[in-house]
């Protein structure tokens, strides 16, 4: 069995050596988990939260507590040829299951489709 809290354990002590990000952002996160943590959000939770923050910071490295809304939807935005070639990747690979899931259901009133 996985020993998540050690998982989570190490990553933060890794979060707190890295250089890449500021050191403000390294304590919005740390805050952040320990606010998860206080409302016993599974520590497997954490660890996509966790992950999930720190590959944002990787493309958007600004103080998370001076964001605003704009902020966030230009994060979200990114044009197309400026996104990392792991995120088109992930991008193309679900986009046949994103068509999947529409062809699905009938519109609205119908009756869902059942794939064969």
């Amino acid at each position: 069995m996985e020993n998540y809290q050690k998982r989570l354990d190490n990553a933060i002590e890794n979060l707190k050596q890295r250089a890449d990000i500021a050191d403000v952002n390294k304590e919005n996160i740390i805050t952040f988990l320990n606010q998860r943590s206080a409302e016993d959000i599974s520590i497997r939770r954490q660890l996509k939260y966790f992950y999930t923050l720190t590959s944002i910071l990787k493309e958007f490295n600004k103080d998370f507590s001076l964001c605003n809304k704009k902020d966030i939807i230009d994060l979200i935005n990114v044009n197309p040829s400026e996104k990392s070639p792991n995120f088109k990747l992930w991008d193309e690979s679900h986009g046949e299951l994103r068509s999947k899931r529409r062809q699905a259901f009938s519109p609205p009133g119908g009756k869902p489709r059942h794939s064969q």
